[in-house]
Parts: C-alpha cells; sequence; structure tokens
C-alpha cells in the first residue's frame, strides 16, 4: 500500500493530482500533433470518405436532423425503417446532438466536428484512467505518466478510427478495469452502478462494447473467485454482477 506522507512535503507534480493535470495536458498536446487535422478542419473534412466511414457521418447527421423518434433512424431499409443501434446512428451522440439541436441552439451542423473530438475525448479519458490505475498500484508519478501515454498509443483500437468509429473510443476498457480495481477496494454498489453507467454509454456508442464490457466484467469475477475460492462469495459476486450487466 502507498505510505501517506504530508501533502506540504510532496511535490505537486509527484502528486496524484499534479500527475492528473501532467497527463491531460501531455495527451493534449499528443494529440494535437498526431491528428493535426482534427483540429484545423474539424467539421469540414472527414477520416473516410466512402463505405463504411461514410455511412455513420450520413446516419448519424440524418438522425440528429430529420428523424422525429430518438431510437429509430428512418434513412435507411425504406419503408420499415431501422433500430439507431445496427444502425450505427451512435446514439449517445446523435441523440445528444438531436436533444440540444431540439430545445437550446441547433448544432446539426457540426455533427462531424462533434463526432471527431468524441474520438479524441475517448483517448484522453483512456490515458487519464489509465494513470490513475498506474497510480492506485503504486507506480510512481512520472512512471504511471508515460505508460499510460505509451498504452494508450498503442491501443489497437486506434487502427478502428479509420472507418469503425464507434469501435475505436479506448477508453472503454480503461475506464471499466479502473472502476473494477475501485469495487476491489471497496466492494461498495456505487461502484458497480458507476460501471453499469460505463456499460451503458460504451453500448450507446457500439452495441458490440456491450458484448466486450460483459465478457471482461465476468472474466474478472471468474478469475476474484479461482484465487481465492470461497463459496461464501458468490452471492456478494451476483449482486454486483447483476447491477453492472
Amino acid at each position: 500500500m502507498r505510505t501517506i506522507e504530508q501533502p506540504s512535503k510532496i511535490p505537486f507534480f509527484s502528486r496524484e493530482t499534479g500527475g492528473a493535470i501532467l497527463i491531460l495536458f501531455l495527451m493534449v498536446g499528443l494529440l494535437a500533433l498526431r491528428f493535426p487535422d482534427f483540429f484545423q478542419s474539424p467539421n469540414s473534412k472527414v477520416i473516410e470518405p466512402y463505405g463504411d466511414g461514410y455511412k455513420v457521418y450520413a446516419v448519424m447527421e440524418y438522425h440528429a436532423r430529420y428523424d422525429t423518434c430518438y431510437s429509430f433512424y428512418q434513412g435507411m431499409n425504406y419503408p420499415y425503417g431501422e433500430h439507431v443501434i445496427p444502425a450505427d446512428a451512435q446514439p449517445l451522440i446523435s441523440n445528444t446532438v438531436k436533444f440540444i439541436s431540439a430545445y437550446l441552439v441547433d448544432i446539426t451542423g457540426y455533427t462531424r466536428a462533434i463526432l471527431h473530438f468524441s474520438l479524441l475525448f475517448s483517448i484522453l479519458l483512456c490515458a487519464f484512467f489509465l494513470f490513475r490505475l498506474l497510480y492506485r498500484l503504486d507506480s510512481p508519478v512520472w512512471w504511471a505518466v508515460a505508460v499510460a501515454a505509451g498504452i494508450t498509443f498503442l491501443s489497437p483500437q486506434l487502427h478502428r478510427m479509420a472507418s469503425h468509429y464507434g469501435l475505436s473510443h479506448t477508453a472503454a476498457l480503461a475506464i471499466v478495469l479502473f472502476l473494477l480495481l475501485r469495487l476491489d477496494e471497496s466492494r461498495s454498489w456505487r461502484m458497480s452502478a458507476w460501471i453499469a453507467v460505463a456499460v451503458f454509454c460504451f453500448s450507446m456508442l457500439h452495441f458490440y462494447f456491450f458484448a466486450i464490457l460483459s465478457f471482461f466484467i465476468s472474466f474478472y469475477f471468474l478469475a476474484s473467485f479461482l484465487r481465492r475460492p470461497r463459496w461464501q462469495k458468490i452471492p456478494r459476486y451476483v449482486f454486483h454482477y447483476s447491477i453492472q450487466v
């Protein structure tokens, strides 16, 4: 366990808060270098102007602009339409744009930019939660910052940014892994509730995440049980699992 020292005796950038600020600024700089087009022309360019990539742009903007229902997409499979999830409308984003445009100010013209920056924001969140995870595992701040940034940019999900935008959100596993660590520390149902929120949100970006995260959480509980097999733990595992998934 980490030895608690007096905050005044610890240099700022050796604390978790300082490290968190450092990883955020570092990642913003690295993202600007790696994806300059996203910052220079976020709304006037597309990543892939054909195939699956173009379909996502078209579906999201059509749904945000024209559909009369938040859960149904009418721009394909005429005359029946399609549910927003198999249509790949990324409902967490497109429905947020739709709601804001309907009740506050019309931002449907910026749907592409919002999608692009959501991908970058997910990379930022991935590095941030990996840093927090490593710090809680007693890694020095400088090491946690370097490793979190490195793992994030080595993520194979970044290749999905070529066309499968919904699956390219790298933060999914990092956030759930951090929350599982916090659950292991606290055993609080609140951590399970936060995991449920994370699973829901990423499933609303691409429903494959529901299967990916459900399997991930299932293997966590299986490994926890096999490490110290006690049947008395089964009811607690079932309780938390029922909340999370």
